[in-house]
């Protein structure tokens, strides 16, 4: 009888914990967004387009991202510098907390990888402060992929074929 206690009590603890392995497994999502690139009528001065990401309505704040990938497509019909950031901004925040270096003079050449980890803190002002940015990052949080054309484009470009894409990994926060 003592055995028959035993088994059952073993047989109670292997469903309760694949009950909440299945629970953690279920609270744990994705979601994905991808913007073609605008057409950019301002020639010569220097500009930015930017392509921001949001995340569905379904995602809350109780969501931190585990991994945010992206591919930033550089502009193919430009023929002057092109620099591309990833930016972070809080949820509900109205100006950028952080920012992945510049990747510079990408023109043509696509950017892509995880980007956690080499976000770097920006200040008011939107200058980069030097240090990682720590803080965790909310699945909420909204996403900015900047072309920057620091001297401006050559001449007016018109339904560029590149697409921006990101992809945002998230689990629910433990209580």
């Amino acid at each position: 009888m003592a055995a028959l206690r035993k088994l059952a009590a073993g047989a109670a603890a292997l469903g309760l914990s694949t009950l909440m392995a299945g629970t953690a497994f279920a609270s744990a999502g994705q979601w994905i967004g991808s913007q073609q690139h605008y057409n950019i009528y301002s020639v010569n001065q220097p500009l930015t387009v930017t392509s921001t990401f949001l995340a569905p309505s379904s995602v809350t704040t109780m969501y931190k991202a585990t991994a945010v990938n992206v591919s930033m497509v550089g502009y193919s019909q430009t023929v002057k510098q092109e620099d591309m950031p990833l930016c972070y901004t809080l949820p509900f925040g109205t100006r950028y907390a952080a920012c992945t270096p510049f990747y510079e003079e990408v023109q043509n050449q696509t950017v892509s990888g995880d980007a956690m980890g080499s976000f770097l803190t920006v200040d008011a002002q939107g200058g980069y402060i030097g240090t990682v940015y720590t803080a965790e990052i909310s699945a909420k949080g909204e996403f900015t992929v900047e072309h920057r054309f620091p001297d401006g484009v050559a001449s007016a470009i018109y339904n560029d074929p590149g697409y921006d894409t990101i992809s945002v990994s998230f689990v629910k926060k433990p209580y």
